[in-house]
């Protein structure tokens, strides 16, 4: 799975370090709005979701979701090898 990182708008809030567009040529698809997170030495994206309240709480719900697991941690792994690469072509660093 080729997966190209096409944009990253940084932003500092808790976990969250910013929005990320990447873009899976080989599917014909662009999954925009991932969210880039670090706690610790810890660093993930989360797909694309959709906030509700339940029970004066808020929740997010998945707008897309891979089907199979280890196509979901193959996208996982790779989107965040794609992001590296486009903050290094770019000299921007998302270290706090």
């Amino acid at each position: 799975m080729q997966i190209i990182c096409m944009r990253y708008l940084p932003s500092d809030c808790g976990t969250f370090l910013g929005y990320v567009d990447f873009q899976l040529p080989e599917k014909g698809l662009e999954i925009l709005n991932c969210t880039l997170h670090r706690k610790d030495e810890r660093r993930w994206i989360n797909l694309p979701s959709r906030s509700y309240i339940h029970k004066n709480e808020e929740k997010f719900r998945p707008v897309i979701k891979f089907i199979e697991q280890k196509e979901f941690h193959e996208f996982c792994e790779k989107s965040k090898i794609a992001l590296d690469l486009k903050l290094q072509q770019e000299n921007v660093c998302v270290e706090r």
